[in-house]
């Protein structure tokens, strides 16, 4: 069970949005499948639990590929995904269990949101649940030239909210989110893992490291092989 004590060893806390603190992944995987409708092409909205915490126009383009899309369509198909995204997540968007930390230590540590969506969707989500108030930091698709998997957004988080990387914990659910945190374990942080449920690979339990890291060798060399500190899950609606 997560409790205070773990949080408190840290000076900082950062938090990934879509699927860790607002629960948006149906409705942006849906919206994904309807631009593949309009278009003609069958598109899996699954494919976003695989990309999840990517920009949009590297969603868009993994998508295309796979579905022999041309690309000359890709500026319509992510105005499109934006547009049925926006008036899904409006509609069915909620807020997950991770919210309650945020505004438990609002105000008792500086708090950063890292997200790979556009500053405008971020701004309707957090306009939606009074939640921007909470946060010293936001980044977002727009504020960082190298996306996740890479740890820049994770970087970025701490350097504004004035903490050193090996004294954050981040709260991430996504696949990239976890490459990008693997990454930034090279600068020790602790990261908790709130794999979404509804997402074609999710992990239940208290897991370890070396099974997050399986099959990341290419990001991480040989780091895995040598880690057994336990991780923290954050899993589907229940803090483990």
């Amino acid at each position: 069970m997560l409790d205070n004590e773990v949080i408190n060893q840290y000076d900082g806390l950062i938090f990934d949005m879509d699927g860790t603190v607002i629960d948006t992944m149906p409705s942006h995987a849906k919206a994904w499948e309807m631009v593949g409708q309009h278009y003609g092409y069958p598109f899996d909205g699954n494919l976003l639990y695989e990309m999840g915490g990517a920009p949009v126009r590297a969603i868009a383009l993994e998508m295309m590929k796979r579905y022999a899309m041309p690309l000359d369509k890709l500026d319509d198909v992510i105005e499109l995904k934006r547009e049925y995204g926006k008036k899904l997540i409006m509609q069915h968007a909620t807020l997950l269990p991770a919210a309650n930390i945020v505004r438990a230590f609002y105000n008792k540590k500086p708090l950063a949101l890292g997200t790979g969506s556009h500053r405008p969707i971020a701004k309707i989500l957090l306009d939606k649940f009074d939640f921007e108030k909470y946060f010293s930091a936001i980044v977002t698709a727009e504020d960082i030239q190298h996306h996740k998997p890479a740890p820049d957004t994770f970087l970025r988080c701490a350097e504004l909210i004035q903490a050193k990387p090996q004294r954050c914990l981040v709260f991430e659910d996504s696949d990239f989110g976890i490459q990008a945190f693997a990454i930034f374990f090279l600068y020790h942080v602790r990261c908790l893992y709130a794999k979404n449920l509804t997402g074609a690979n999710h992990r239940a339990g208290i897991v370890h490291l070396e099974n997050i890291f399986y099959g990341y060798g290419k990001v991480l060399g040989s780091i895995g092989e040598n880690l057994s500190e336990p991780l923290l899950a954050l899993v589907g609606n229940k803090i483990l």
